[in-house]
């Protein structure tokens, strides 16, 4: 039929077809199988230079208190005995005096603001001597024998943050993952 001059004209309708839409969602699947060991990798990393840090920021608070309290740790008494992980954390978040006597008014303290939780096992629980480091049984190991602090969450986490020693090694094979 011919046109009159008062239909309008056609145009055609601009649409995908259905092969360029499977082009296009299978590029975006590629990319993202890609894209996600990347970030998996790099939030294994994230956590690992946070447990690092929380562990240093722990074993620095140690060593303060230690400078400042005669060479006592804070998991030792002016007597010579034991202090238990409450007393020890208190020890570091409060002031004290020369003796380690909590005291609001003491010269000494806090070291922490608050204690930090290992990232790995979301505790932030202390252990104090007793089995190895690792055990997962706290979030940190503190040795009253070398002065160490360590994660407790794996044997891994526990070798790296140990005196700090490996946490180059430690970096790296998590970006192996």
């Amino acid at each position: 039929m011919p046109r009159t001059s008062t239909e309008p004209a056609r145009r055609p309708r601009a649409a995908f077809s259905i092969t360029e839409l499977v082009v296009v969602i299978c590029i975006l699947g590629v990319v993202a199988a890609i894209a996600i060991p990347r970030f998996s990798v790099a939030t294994e990393i994230a956590r690992t230079s946070a447990l690092l840090c929380d562990a240093y920021s722990l074993q620095t608070a140690i060593q303060h208190y230690a400078a400042e309290h005669m060479g006592r740790p804070p998991t030792q008494n002016v007597d010579g005995t034991a202090a238990g992980p409450a007393l020890f954390a208190r020890r570091l978040l409060e002031k004290s005096d020369e003796c380690g006597t909590l005291n609001p008014a003491g010269a000494f303290g806090p070291y922490l603001r608050s204690m930090p939780v290992n990232g790995v096992n979301g505790m932030l629980s202390l252990r104090i001597g007793g089995n190895a480091p690792g055990e997962n049984s706290a979030g940190w190991h503190f040795d009253p024998v070398t002065l160490e602090v360590s994660a407790d969450d794996s044997p891994e986490s526990a070798a790296a943050t140990k005196g700090h020693r490996k946490t180059k090694e430690f970096i790296a094979k998590a970006r192996k993952k």
